[in-house]
């Protein structure tokens, strides 16, 4: 009984949650590449602009490829070449927007520290370098994925060990480093921002750098960010790897364990669904500058588009 309505909320999930997701996920970083696209010049609105912009291209590809399935049958079962980038390209996707996510934290703490160094992250320039460069490095970077995986039994995984190798590798690049990353320069943000207010004066030197009313309510956006994408990433790796585990430990499962584990891996991507898709309500949320500057952008869109009618 129990395996039967676990089975029967997972289909539901996939039906009627993950389209609501991709909706509302797209139109949110939609939101944000407008809302960022005006502000150029800012180093960490460009991190978040594209990471935005790799967070709706992952919605889109894996939540379509699952709804698909679930009307049409898995189409990455019967065709290679879709079963190899799907793994490539949700990979890729995800570890690229993950990345720009941990570049605006460091962007960050780049602009409150006072290493001249650092500081050149801020620069516009530097930062299109960056972008170019990681957006380069994860295409590259993961392009043996492709040689790893096929379709075994009507199933698209990794070959062999492989898939214990990928199970670890998430692990360690989705839910350990990232979120130790984040909350390194979160919190090294906030103790530099708050230094700084402590020793700001009418008459202090030049190498002191006043933190803008923008700027800090970026940091209040990357840092929202950062505590969202802990909570909704951190579960699914250790899910994968202890299926992965238990499976190359060759241990006998019985029908409610396999199911569980399938119960809990659905929620699990369901939840990096759903930190994909929701910065653009955390910002909302959290920043009241942030809610005026994009509800002034919506009304000077509607205002154009009203007089180009």
């Amino acid at each position: 009984m129990s395996t039967a309505i676990l089975s029967y909320i997972q289909l539901q999930i996939i039906r009627y949650a993950t389209p609501i997701i991709l909706i509302f996920g797209n139109l949110g970083n939609i939101c944000i590449i407008i809302s960022f696209s005006r502000r150029r010049q800012s180093s960490c609105a460009m991190y978040l602009l594209f990471n935005a912009l790799f967070n709706s291209l992952y919605l889109t590809f894996n939540v379509s490829l699952s709804l698909y399935g679930l009307y049409y049958g898995n189409p990455t079962s019967s065709n290679l070449i879709l079963c190899k980038f799907r793994y490539y390209l949700s990979q890729t996707w995800n570890q690229t927007a993950t990345t720009f996510a941990i570049l605006a934290c460091i962007d960050r703490f780049a602009l409150v520290t006072r290493h001249k160094y650092l500081q050149l992250i801020n620069k516009s320039f530097i930062c299109r370098i960056i972008i170019g460069i990681t957006c380069i490095s994860w295409h590259t970077l993961l392009i043996p994925t492709l040689f790893f995986v096929t379709i075994e039994n009507r199933s698209c995984t990794f070959i062999g060990i492989y898939y214990l190798i990928y199970s670890i590798y998430i692990a360690v690049f989705l839910s350990l480093i990232p979120p130790i990353l984040m909350i390194i320069f979160g919190l090294l943000s906030y103790h530099n921002m708050t230094q700084l207010h402590k020793r700001i004066r009418p008459m202090m030197s030049n190498h002191i750098v006043i933190i803008h009313r923008r700027d800090r309510q970026l940091f209040l956006l990357v840092l929202a960010q950062a505590i969202v994408y802990v909570l909704t990433i951190f579960p699914y790796p250790f899910i994968v790897l202890e299926v992965t585990i238990t499976n190359q430990m060759g241990i006998q499962k019985s029908v409610e364990w396999i199911q569980i584990e399938n119960f809990l891996s659905i929620i699990g991507v369901v939840l990096t669904y759903i930190s994909c898709a929701t910065p653009f309500y955390t910002y909302f949320m959290t920043s009241k500058t942030y809610r005026k500057d994009f509800l002034k952008s919506f009304t000077q869109c509607q205002r154009q588009s009203l007089v180009e009618n």
